[in-house]
């Protein structure tokens, strides 16, 4: 009876790292996809500021006129 409890014992714990293991693959899953959101939010950002950037200077050489056309 104890071999089998010590085999029973040695199997939930190996279940348990498994699941660990899956756990953390999980999470380096996602922090790889949030690396790679943060990157193309970054380009999103950079392009906003240079269009802002770009219709400033326009703005500035119209005399600061901001009609929509």
């Amino acid at each position: 009876n104890a071999a089998i409890h010590v085999n029973s014992v040695a199997h939930n714990l190996g279940q348990g790292l498994k699941e660990q293991a899956a756990s953390l693959e999980e999470i380096s899953a996602s922090m790889e996809e949030m690396t790679a959101n943060i990157q193309n939010l970054e380009k999103i950002y950079e392009a906003i500021t240079d269009l802002n950037r770009r219709n400033n200077l326009l703005k500035a050489k119209y005399r600061n006129d901001e009609r929509e056309y």
